[in-house]
């Protein structure tokens, strides 16, 4: 009815994203009697979990080994408070708390792993991703050092490369300058279908990624046999301390036992409670080691270290012998008598310069005294009035004379 106001409410609904942010939103109201619309608006305050997109320092390559690389995370939020977290293959970073995490000089352990960035506000969080490619040199991971083998059999060398880009691996000889530079095979397995005597000894096998300095491990060939014995026969131990007995050998395969004996028994380490065994493996065999707990003087004698493998036996024979140790009076008597040695020495030395001075100082006063008293016999009878007497001086001033230096001297 006319004179009566009415309200009108228009509501608008939408789903607000992203792109709606901070935008202005009009409302207007007319009626037909109205020239111009009321109007009114709102600026759209959006919140929004953090929006995220991570960025690296190295660009137009791969990243590189020791390269330092800096992992930045750039963030769109509102709110705009933002708490940072960074982890490596899911598992958090310690002490990475803030928008940028660095590495000073990155290794080869980083390649495929993944490294995150994650971003938390009051509306929720974000997480992004970045996977690595890491080029790196090449790294001889596993190598057969030693390998055993039968003339006119066929045996493998195994070399195992790891790279990025994937590295070459070549196969030289080693110690036969013929065939030094010879490539024998390009393949982490190398393989000898009937192997002859001078297949046996050194090879090379190196690994190379181009950019990258190459690497080169040794591995040796030699043959199957018996092992060799190569222990010292006659070692020495003290009564009432620990000693131990040393068997080393020479074993291609590996041995398959060592045994310790006795006056042609085994010992029983477990009953005698005096005696332990210890095996260490070498490149080309073994050392067993026989440890006595206290050496009594029984102890002292043969004992026999025998050594099997799938090609035979062998035995050594080692003597046990007692190191005398001298008594710690005995050892301070001999330095203190050596110090008394040395004492008496120097003070001989010294006296005997002083008085070697002493006589030289007296034998030049003579000196003196005898010239003078000749110069003036001299001066009386080889007078230079007599035409012998002038004869005589010039004589002697020809003989006598030494260089302008120094002066006359009248003697020899």
């Amino acid at each position: 009815p006319r004179g009566k106001y009415f309200d009108t409410i228009g509501v608008l609904t939408f789903n607000a994203t992203l792109a709606d942010a901070a935008k202005r939103i009009e409302c207007q109201a007319i009626t037909n009697l109205m020239e111009s619309p009321f109007r009114t608006y709102a600026t759209l305050d959006v919140q929004f979990a953090p929006d995220l997109r991570m960025v690296l320092n190295v660009t137009g390559r791969n990243i590189r080994e020791h390269d330092y690389v800096q992992f930045h995370c750039q963030v769109h939020a509102n709110p705009a408070t933002v708490e940072w977290r960074w982890y490596r293959n899911d598992h958090p970073i310690k002490d990475a708390d803030s928008d940028t995490y660095y590495v000073l000089a990155i290794s080869p352990d980083y390649h495929n792993h993944k490294i995150s960035c994650e971003a938390t506000n009051s509306i929720g969080s974000s997480r992004v991703d970045k996977i690595l490619n890491v080029e790196y040199g090449p790294r001889i991971r596993d190598i057969t050092e030693v390998v055993g083998a039968d003339i006119g059999l066929p045996t493998e060398l195994v070399c195992m490369a790891d790279g990025n880009p994937e590295p070459n691996v070549i196969w030289r000889r080693k110690d036969r300058t013929t065939y030094t530079h010879r490539t024998l095979s390009t393949k982490k397995v190398y393989r000898i279908e009937r192997v002859n005597d001078q297949d046996f000894g050194w090879y090379v096998c190196t690994a190379t990624v181009i950019g990258f300095p190459d690497t080169s491990r040794e591995a040796m060939l030699l043959k199957n046999d018996v092992p060799k014995m190569r222990s010292e026969k006659h070692q020495m131990a003290t009564v009432g301390e620990r000693g131990k007995l040393e068997c080393i050998a020479n074993s291609i395969p590996k041995p398959k036992s060592v045994i310790w004996s006795r006056r042609g028994k085994e010992i029983n380490y477990a009953l005698s409670g005096q005696f332990s065994k210890e095996d260490k493996d070498l490149l080309y065999g073994v050392k067993s080691v026989l440890h006595i707990n206290n050496v009594q003087p029984g102890d002292f004698g043969m004992y026999n270290c025998t050594v099997e493998n799938e090609y035979g036996v062998s035995f050594d024979q080692i003597e046990l012998v007692e190191k005398h140790v001298l008594p710690i009076t005995y050892i301070i008597i001999a330095i203190i008598g050596g110090i008394a040695v040395i004492f008496v020495t120097a003070l001989i030395c010294v006296l005997y310069r002083r008085c070697k001075k002493e006589d030289q100082g007296s034998v030049l006063g003579s000196y003196t005294d005898t010239d003078s008293s000749s110069d003036k016999k001299r001066d009386k009878t080889d007078s230079p009035n007599t035409l012998m007497g002038q004869l005589r001086q010039d004589y002697n001033k020809d003989v006598y004379r030494f260089s302008a230096d120094y002066d006359d001297m009248p003697y020899k």
